[in-house]
């Protein structure tokens, strides 16, 4: 099924870039199998869901998605990107709880 994937228009913002990892489930996928919740501050990433030359803020993205050394490009531009972000607590991914249903067929 392509429910959720269709519900989130993820076909529609990435088109053929991204595979629809959820396309053998149920309509309900990804919540019809086991899963783990990973909850980050994430940043970047080379699998297509940020295009190469993407401009935020005055600057283009500050690696490629074909570099082998991304992660050392993004923290290399951090005289960039450093500056944008708060100086204080709010600098910090804080979750307060998070709760999780199990719902019978």
């Amino acid at each position: 099924g392509d429910g959720y994937w269709n519900k989130g228009g993820w076909d529609q913002k990435f088109g053929d870039r991204v595979e629809n990892v959820w396309s053998q489930g149920s309509r309900a996928a990804p919540f019809d199998s086991e899963f783990h919740i990973i909850m980050n501050s994430a940043v970047g990433g080379t699998g297509g869901y940020f295009h190469d030359h993407i401009v935020n803020a005055a600057y283009p993205k500050p690696w490629s998605d074909g570099s082998s050394w991304a992660m050392n490009d993004f923290w290399n531009a951090r005289n960039l990107w450093l500056p944008t972000w708060p100086d204080n607590d709010d600098r910090a991914l804080q979750i307060n709880y998070v709760k999780v249903w199990k719902l019978e067929p």
